[in-house]
């Protein structure tokens, strides 16, 4: 048997007539069963199975109409060593008489037929070649074509499409630019004749621009240079990709670069495998759509060791809801990385092993919801950083391994109302350096902060909770840290917890050689020094502490030894020691 197929046994006995014989039957071009139309509205889609030649002189009608040219795959499957079926395709003509269009006359199994068809009606005839009954399957899809119009001028080449779907590829082939039609799509070059590809000798391009329409565009541009790109897609709600690769030799597109989806669904992606290149040489705008139930990505990727993608001026993205951004491998963004973000939107910063450089800033902006931002090892951040992530319930992670990471300006996260996590750690021989220190903002919430290893060289390092009303429990977890300046830890929430603190006796230990003060107002609050085990101390405070609160509560844990107060001194507030 044949998966779909139906039955294939012996056939010496007459079969059932099938659903499409019962009644008045499909026996002629006159009772031939429709199968529908094809138009822009909607693309034609028919497969059925258990149909049947019920008698030996059994032949079974089919119709369907093209409203325009289309792409038409037709199959007639069956087992030769059951029967042997024949087809015939015929075009209807204006006088109602018939045109043979193609014999399906094959010695194996399936009779079937693709290629395109011109606007009109059609009928498709099954009948069996050696007069044998059998059962058989019918499948059907039509796809009216969609045109792009290549129009050079000079060295400049513009690409305009017909308002539909188009499926391209863009590419370099030594001296000549290849524009090759995918699918249903067919190009031409000015007014000449449509084919599924069209080249053009150009060895050097200005201006690459794409301007098609409001269809579902998917664009790929392999392996070509170009001294400015630009990319304008229509109106429609449609999903949308632009892809820039360097497979086989480094890609470089000069100017400064804006790729507009108006309404559409975002997606854009560079590429650089086999240890070549992609290289934007001026600033970057990707600017996104409405909001879409489908996802929208921006994916910056290398493949290989020696594979980089590279932005010499400012990178900005703005993406509608539910949108992704992910740079992995080796990218460097030489003029800063800003990114604007809808609600449920993730970031992702992954080196796999190789480097992330962001140079001059870092900003991300999310709008409410829950965001999340996530840096793994291996990534630089040469310059301020900040994360606005507004209400939502909020997670940003940054975190060291093998591969160091490090931000050299003043870190800002101001994670906003929600029940919101942050964590950025690192093992203790290599954890995440910040330059210059940095704040982290909490609203209303049941907020947690892990800080594991973290060492802040300079300026405050500190986490606040909100005082808004209906503030709940946080967290503040200060584990193994080096800071070179004040620590500041300040909370309004009721029940909130400090753990300055290292978790085990292997851990490395915290040291703070400015002040440390911390103003927790709410009640029920706690702070706790010490370490998880016995021993030498491991929580050392090089100048004074100052604890402030209301109902505060100070804990050493594992009796006072696991803290040193080396010069310093102990400065309680309205705090109660337990």
């Amino acid at each position: 048997m044949t998966p779909g197929f139906g039955l294939t046994g012996s056939t010496t006995a007459q079969l059932t007539a099938d659903q499409y014989d019962s009644g008045s039957g499909n026996n002629s071009q006159g009772t031939a069963t429709n199968l529908g139309a094809a138009t822009r509205a909607a693309g034609l889609s028919r497969a059925t199975t258990g149909l049947s030649l019920h008698t030996t002189t059994d032949e079974d009608w089919f119709t369907f109409s093209l409203s325009e040219r289309a792409a038409v795959d037709l199959t007639v499957g069956f087992k030769h060593s059951t029967s042997d079926i024949d087809a015939v395709l015929y075009r209807r003509n204006g006088d109602g008489s018939l045109t043979t269009v193609r014999n399906m006359n094959s010695t194996t199994d399936n009779e079937s037929f693709a290629d395109e068809l011109d606007a009109g009606t059609y009928f498709l005839k099954v009948h069996s070649f050696n007069d044998k009954t059998a059962f058989y399957s019918l499948t059907l899809t039509a796809d009216l074509l969609t045109y792009v119009t290549v129009a050079p001028n000079g060295n400049n080449l513009g690409i305009i499409g017909d308002g539909y779907d188009h499926d391209l590829l863009v590419r370099r082939v030594g001296n000549n630019v290849e524009i090759i039609g995918a699918g249903t799509t067919r190009v031409r070059i000015g007014s000449g004749a449509w084919n599924r590809s069209v080249s053009l000798n150009l060895p050097e391009v200005n201006r690459l621009q794409f301007n098609l329409g409001a269809g579902v565009d998917r664009v790929r541009v392999s392996d070509l240079s170009v001294a400015s790109l630009g990319f304008w897609d229509g109106a429609g709600l449609k999903s949308d990709s632009l892809t820039i690769e360097a497979l086989s030799q480094n890609v470089t597109i000069g100017g400064n670069t804006a790729l507009q989806f108006i309404n559409g669904q975002l997606n854009f992606f560079v590429t650089a495998a086999n240890d070549r290149s992609v290289s934007f040489l001026g600033s970057l705008s990707v600017i996104g759509g409405a909001d879409r139930t489908e996802t929208s990505q921006v994916r910056l990727e290398t493949e290989g060791a020696g594979s980089l993608i590279a932005f010499a001026g400012a990178f900005h993205a703005s993406l509608p809801s539910g949108g992704f951004f992910q740079a992995l491998g080796n990218v460097r963004f030489f003029d800063g990385l800003l990114l604007t973000l809808g609600t449920t939107s993730s970031t992702t910063l992954h080196p796999r092993g190789g480097r992330i450089i962001v140079r001059n800033r870092l900003t991300v902006a999310s709008s409410e919801g829950d965001d999340t931002l996530q840096i793994l090892p291996g990534v630089s951040i040469e310059g301020p950083f900040r994360w606005s992530a507004n209400a939502g319930n909020d997670r940003f992670e940054m975190s060291s391994g093998a591969l160091a990471s490090s931000i050299t300006g003043f870190a800002l996260l101001n994670m906003g109302e929600g029940d919101n996590q942050t964590y950025i750690t690192g093992p203790a021989g290599n954890g995440v350096t910040l330059g210059q220190g940095g704040s982290i903002i909490n609203g209303a919430g049941s907020d947690r902060v892990i800080l594991a290893n973290l060492s802040a060289m300079s300026d405050p390092a500190s986490e606040r909770g909100s005082s808004a009303a209906g503030a709940v429990a946080d967290t503040a977890s200060l584990d193994g840290l080096f800071v070179q300046g004040t620590a500041t830890v300040i909370g309004s929430g009721a029940g909130a917890n400090v753990n300055i603190q290292t978790r085990n006796i292997s851990g490395r230990a915290s040291r703070f050689v400015g002040a440390v003060g911390t103003g927790l107002s709410g009640a029920s609050s706690v702070v706790t020094f010490g370490s998880e085990s016995d021993g030498t101390p491991l929580v050392t405070f090089h100048h004074r502490v100052i604890l402030a609160g209301g109902a505060s509560g100070l804990r050493f844990r594992n009796n006072r030894r696991n803290v040193g107060l080396l010069d310093s001194q102990l400065r309680l507030f309205s705090v109660t020691i337990v």
